[in-house]
């Protein structure tokens, strides 16, 4: 009933034109159908690569946030730490800086009740003490 030609490629119906338009019309639902599964079937793979993609990142926010809250506990305490030790460091400094002081002190010492004492003792005697300025001079 139909005939078709070559023309360049491509098959041309040499039928009548109302029943061309029926058929090209056709093929046009059935391509656009198939069309329409393949782009709908595309668009799923893609909301579903979406919904993974954003779950890894929501994952990887709570972990680095946890982390992040572990750090920052952590670098309080290591701030505390240092800033103890750093009080530490200055009275040692204080302590240090009054050896001449000790010296004399135990020169004078040395000789009372025949005790001996060396400047390690009394550095860990004084460390035990008070700081100076927190105790009282009394009056003579």
């Amino acid at each position: 009933m139909y005939g078709t030609e070559q023309d360049s490629g491509r098959e041309v119906s040499s039928a009548s034109s109302p029943e061309r338009r029926e058929t090209d019309l056709k093929m046009r639902k059935s391509n656009q159908s198939h069309g329409l599964n393949k782009n709908a079937i595309a668009a799923r793979l893609n909301r579903i690569k979406k919904k993974e993609y954003v779950s890894n990142l929501e994952r990887k926010v709570t972990g680095l946030s946890s982390e992040n809250s572990t750090l920052k506990r952590e670098n309080s305490e290591l701030m505390k730490r240092v800033e103890e030790l750093e009080d530490e460091t200055r009275y040692l400094r204080a302590v240090l800086a009054n050896e001449s002081t000790l010296a004399q002190l135990l020169a004078r010492l040395s000789g009372v009740n025949g005790m001996k004492l060396s400047s390690s003792t009394l550095l860990l005697v004084l460390c035990c003490l008070p700081p100076r300025h927190c105790m009282k001079k009394k009056k003579s």
